[in-house]
């Protein structure tokens, strides 16, 4: 009888566990933890390859500066590892899109690629280490100046937010076509952009030849 008794209790155990519905998830505990917004991670990353202290122009290829040797040697003057990282930048590959396109470029478009490629990783590192160095200072008691700026930006067109040419004062354009702070620096720069067109056309830059498939 004990054993027979036994065996119904091992049988009913065995049923219950069958019908038994799975325990629901135990969800996440809130830790209280400060969690960084999407894409802050990032930029304190960028922002940690420069050195504190370090100065960064605000131009990586300035006014003048054409050939890729030039760029290359301003970019090895950079701190040892955002020089790698905008190194590695210059040579990544093309977006699927410009795939095919990539193959027929001469040497000259491609380095026209790689100076976008650059200039633009490297204004991302800059603007990201310059404000978030600032932001992070311990002797910073308030943000409200930088927080009534964002404000102020947002209701701006930015792309009439530019730096002149001729002075390189910052200045907000009236016009989309204006280049320069003032109408003289406008007309001066419009003069000299004209000029290195026409030396241009008159003196175009010969090209290697290549080597004929025999």
């Amino acid at each position: 009888m004990c054993i027979l008794l036994a065996g119904l209790d091992g049988f009913n155990t065995l049923a219950k566990e069958k019908v038994a519905k799975p325990q629901a998830k135990a969800s996440k505990r809130w830790t209280g933890l400060k969690v960084p917004p999407p894409g802050l991670k990032e930029r304190i990353k960028v922002a940690n390859m420069v050195p504190p202290g370090t100065f960064l122009p605000d131009r990586l290829i300035p006014l003048g500066i054409t050939s890729w040797a030039e760029i290359v040697g301003r970019i090895n003057r950079l701190p040892a590892e955002l020089r790698e990282d905008l190194l590695a930048r210059a040579e990544a590959e093309p977006p699927k899109d410009l795939a095919e396109a990539w193959r027929h470029l001469d040497e000259d478009w491609r380095d026209v690629f790689r100076v976008a490629q650059v200039s633009e990783r490297y204004n991302k590192i800059r603007s990201a280490y310059w404000i978030l160095r600032m932001v992070s200072q311990s002797e910073a008691k308030s943000i409200e100046p930088l927080e009534e700026l964002v404000s102020i930006l947002r209701r701006a067109d930015l792309s009439y937010l530019r730096q002149c040419d001729y002075c390189q004062q910052i200045f907000y354009a009236t016009k989309s076509i204006q280049p320069g702070c003032t109408p003289d620096h406008s007309t001066k720069l419009r003069k000299q952009r004209k000029y290195k067109k026409d030396v241009e056309r008159r003196h175009p830059k010969k090209r290697a030849k290549t080597a004929s498939k025999r």
